[in-house]
């Protein structure tokens, strides 16, 4: 070591922290005399340097303060302007390493301006740690330029760690980001494939969020190498998936087998039974990829299937609204409010009527028919009541000379024959099963008929 140094007599220009702070900014790793950048002695350097690795050697690290208390006195008689940005070509040069209350300090997670006053403030010199930098071994990079190249399909243009480790974890960040919004595509439709490797892949990419040293970050990236490079194998084919048009195939499929558990208790097609099971072996499974390409032409036979099945349920359905439409107008026929109420009630049944013809759920089919025959029970009480009202008036209008009669108007009751025989069948074996089916049915009209003036039984 050499010693004897007269104060500034390694550094030819001034120090500030604009100088500082230049120094910090520059990207090449290079210091040399450049448009009044102060010239370093190179074996000032290498004495702070070994000083502070002499401490790192014993597992201690060293303050600004104690660098300062060492190097101000003589021999050295360093100024404050000296150490502070000898420390700071050491730090940019990569060979010390900052922590400030067990917080590493890094080019990448700290800004400029905060380094520079760790270096310079007062009220930093004992809390300002350093030690050696231990350099990364090129097998340790060799693994994080592999990993960003499978992964992330990027190359690292720097040798310079702290910035590979900040592209790095830039990536890992974009990435965890886009698997983050992959999760809510999976709520919309659990069975999209991946969801394991979703999962999986977020757990890791969130370890490296955690890693703050550079030399952590490396050894922890390199000894997890192949959970890197088998997750970026396995996430080829979902990101694929959901990037491309096998989503919306998949999707549809979905969506057709969605129709078909909705109806498949009103259906009875072996046709479109082995359709549907194809389908599914396809969408249940853990890697479908390969076998997506079946499903538009699965797609198209279930439609065939299923198009058939439609048309042999919506006839019956279809003559059941318009037994209800002809039962309702019957009725309307010939009353005051026929007028303005004809066309109303025939656009309901209308609506009913257009929606069982457009209907691709037989599900859904099936219950137009319902919905008929509530819609006449309704309109048939609502005539019901709306003469009641009129032969009330009538009643009222009634000329003085007339003795008054007091009115009181006729009940009516609309029911279904459904609910009056409280069964949807009835199974018949002999002649008594027939006489008791009639018992009850005629006790359930008698108990109607003796609370209502009208019955009207509807079938």
């Amino acid at each position: 070591m050499q010693t004897g140094y007269h104060k500034l007599s390694y550094i030819d220009t001034p120090v500030d922290d604009t100088s500082i702070r230049k120094l910090l900014r520059k990207t090449d790793g290079q210091f040399s005399i450049a448009s009044g950048e102060p010239s370093v002695n190179a074996h000032a350097l290498e004495d702070v340097l070994s000083y502070i690795a002499g401490n790192s050697r014993v597992h201690t690290k060293t303050s600004m303060k104690a660098v300062k208390d060492r190097f101000m006195k003589a021999p050295y008689g360093f100024v404050d302007d000296d150490i502070h940005w000898l420390t700071a070509c050491l730090f940019k040069r990569g060979d010390l390493d900052f922590t400030v209350n067990g917080t590493a300090v890094t080019r990448i997670n700290t800004p400029v301006e905060d380094i520079i006053n760790f270096i310079t403030k007062k009220a930093f010199a004992d809390k300002l740690l350093m030690e050696e930098h231990t350099r990364v071994p090129e097998k340790e990079k060799k693994a994080i330029r592999e990993i960003m190249k499978e992964l992330f399909h990027a190359a690292s243009t720097t040798d310079d760690e702290d910035m590979q480790m900040q592209d790095f974890q830039r990536y890992c960040k974009n990435l965890l980001r886009n698997l983050e919004n992959l999760e809510s595509s999976y709520k919309t439709c659990p069975y999209y494939p991946g969801k394991k490797i979703v999962e999986s892949g977020k757990q890791l990419l969130r370890t490296v969020e955690q890693l703050q040293r550079p030399l952590e970050f490396f050894k922890t990236i390199s000894r997890k190498k192949d959970d890197f490079l088998d997750f970026a194998e396995d996430y080829e084919p979902v990101n694929a998936f959901f990037n491309g048009e096998q989503r919306e195939i998949f999707q549809r499929a979905v969506d057709m087998l969605a129709i078909y558990d909705d109806s498949k208790t009103y259906i009875v097609d072996a046709e479109l039974e082995d359709t549907v099971r194809q389908m599914r072996s396809i969408i249940q499974k853990e890697r479908p990829y390969r076998d997506i390409p079946r499903l538009p032409e699965l797609r198209e036979k279930f439609m065939s299937a299923y198009r058939k099945v439609l048309q042999a349920e919506s006839a019956p359905v279809l003559d059941a609204i318009e037994q209800a439409k002809n039962r309702v107008m019957e009725n309307l026929s010939g009353k005051e409010y026929a007028a303005s109420k004809k066309e109303n009630y025939l656009s309901q049944f209308a609506e009913f009527r257009d929606g069982a013809k457009s209907c691709s759920n037989v599900s859904v089919l099936r219950s137009y028919k319902d919905k008929a025959d509530a819609l006449k029970i309704r309109l048939l009480n609502e005539m019901d009541k709306l003469d009641a009202e009129l032969a009330k008036k009538n009643e009222q209008n009634r000329t003085v000379e007339q003795k008054p009669v007091p009115y009181r108007p006729r009940k009516n009751r609309n029911v279904t024959i459904r609910n009056m025989a409280r069964t949807s069948s009835w199974r018949l074996e002999k002649p008594e099963d027939i006489e008791k089916v009639l018992d009850q049915l005629r006790k359930a009209l008698t108990a109607e008929l003796a609370e209502n003036d009208i019955v009207n039984v509807e079938f």
